[in-house]
């Protein structure tokens, strides 16, 4: 871009990133090719960096028809022989899937902590059940009984193995 905010150039990447035809990225300017909020924040960017020769690195969300896309743009001034900045040099990387992979990511670790945390409030009491009932080994049953109670130890155990595959 230039320093009134005109892009000089647009490689093919960055105009299918912003929806715009190969003969209409020179001269473009931010308020054509973003929504109001993204081109004024584009605006402020710039102006820090033509002002204070800053590099810019800020992650933003550009809404888009079919969902919105998030770019991580990087800005940083050109300067001529004189240390004049000229121009800026911007390289936007398009992170939608990284960041929608790290939100799967966290889903998932959720998912995970609600697992350990029901399996340890199962497991507390099936320990306390599963002793009652072996302590009820020693006492002289009928054998429809002792079957029953087999039955619920081996019920049991089996319920402690759910729980650690959990």
């Amino acid at each position: 871009k230039d320093t009134d905010g005109q892009y000089l150039l647009m490689n093919q990447a960055c105009r299918e990133l912003f929806d715009v035809s190969e003969g209409g990225s020179t001269g473009v300017t931010d308020d054509e090719i973003f929504p109001p909020v993204v081109a004024k924040k584009a605006r402020s960017d710039d102006r820090q960096v033509t002002e204070h020769g800053d590099v810019i690195k800020i992650e933003e969300t550009v809404p888009k028809d079919e969902g919105d896309r998030v770019r991580l743009p990087r800005k940083s001034p050109v300067y001529d022989d004189d240390g004049e900045i000229t121009a800026l040099c911007g390289v936007s990387t398009d992170i939608t899937e990284r960041k929608q992979a790290q939100a799967a990511m966290a889903r998932l670790a959720e998912v995970g902590e609600l697992a350990a945390m029901i399996v340890h409030e199962v497991r507390s009491p099936l320990t306390t059940v599963l002793m009652g009932l072996e302590s009820c080994q020693n006492l002289d049953l009928s054998d429809r009984d002792r079957m029953r109670l087999n039955l619920a130890l081996e019920e049991g155990e089996r319920l402690n193995k759910l729980l650690n595959e959990i």
